[in-house]
C-alpha cells in the first residue's frame, strides 16, 4: 500500500511479477485495494503496472470505507474520477 501511495512503480512491478502476490488483496474491514490506493493518490504508473499484470485486479471492487473523501461503495474508477475533479477545482 505504501509503495502504491508513494508512486514506487518499479517496486510495484517487482512485487507483481512475483506470482505469489495477490493484486486484489484488500484491507478486510475496508475492502480497500492497492489499485484504490494508487487511484486515490493519482499514481498513474502504479495503476498501469497493477492492471498490466493481468492477474485479476478487480476494477469493480467496492470500498466499505466511509469517510468524507472516499465514500462507501466507491470503486478505483470512482476514486480516480473524484481525484480528477478535485484537481480540476484546485486548478481554477
Amino acid at each position: 500500500y505504501i509503495a502504491c501511495q508513494k508512486g514506487h512503480s518499479n517496486l510495484i512491478k517487482l512485487f507483481l511479477y512475483n506470482a505469489s502476490v495477490d493484486v486484489s488483496l484488500s484491507w478486510k474491514e475496508r475492502n480497500w485495494s492497492p489499485l484504490m490506493t494508487a487511484s486515490c493518490f493519482g499514481e498513474i504508473e502504479v495503476i498501469k503496472a497493477i492492471l498490466s499484470v493481468g492477474r485479476g485486479a478487480d476494477i469493480d471492487q467496492k470500498s466499505t470505507l466511509n469517510v468524507t473523501v472516499h465514500q462507501k461503495g466507491f470503486t478505483a474508477i470512482d476514486i480516480a474520477k473524484e481525484r480528477q475533479e478535485e484537481n480540476m477545482k484546485n486548478e481554477k
